[in-house]
């Protein structure tokens, strides 16, 4: 498990991952980082519990099969679901923002705002600038704060649609009865394994 996440944590830490990350990354790019993020980790989890489960001695053997079942279960479902939600949630960040939070007198540039903005500058500092270069400076402001707010309202929503919506409410209702479909297949191949050892064996008897 730590070789793995070494491997992610580099790629992070790579040119590429640094760029990801860069403040001027898009919705689209943000939403994706985000998502490998929780993807790769409940991915690494998943084998790691499942793998560890089926071989704990303290878990009992009659409960050991379906413990692990459940967490093979709960990975797939980790995984797999928010790799569904994660098609098109870019899109729809983005309008949520515009339309709710980025209406918002801080993020908005119109003719009035900066007008009265302006009239409340201290008067030593409205003589060191004209109308036209505080409307120029604070257009550029306003835009670099409202796309770092898209880009911050973007990780926290993505983390709580694909942390909190996806492993507190979707998968406990999947993950149980799939538990019990894969405990079979891991008695199944249980069987099947035993099943040939003893056949080789009483072939070279």
């Amino acid at each position: 498990m730590s070789k793995v996440t070494k491997v992610i944590d580099s790629f992070y830490n790579s040119n590429i991952g640094k760029k990801l990350a860069n403040p001027k990354a898009t919705v689209a790019t943000a939403a994706m980082i985000a998502t490998v993020s929780n993807v790769s980790k409940d991915a690494v989890n998943c084998a790691y519990y499942t793998i560890q489960s089926l071989n704990n001695d303290r878990i009992p053997e009659d409960q050991r099969k379906f413990v692990a079942a459940l967490d093979l279960s709960n990975g797939i479902m980790n995984v797999g679901v928010q790799l569904l939600m994660s098609f098109g949630i870019a899109e729809l960040i983005t309008s949520i923002f515009d339309n709710k939070i980025g209406k918002h007198k801080d993020f908005s540039d119109k003719a009035e705002i900066i007008e009265e903005k302006f009239k409340s500058l201290p008067e030593e500092l409205k003589k060191k600038t004209t109308k036209e270069e505080f409307a120029k400076g604070y257009k550029k402001l306003v835009k670099k704060n409202r796309d770092l707010a898209r880009l911050g309202f973007t990780v926290l929503t993505v983390n709580i649609a694909m942390q909190v919506l996806t492993k507190r409410i979707i998968t406990p209702l999947v993950a149980t009865p799939m538990a019990s479909f894969f405990k079979e297949k891991f008695e199944k191949a249980e069987e099947n394994s035993k099943a040939k050892e003893n056949h080789k064996l009483k072939t070279n008897a």
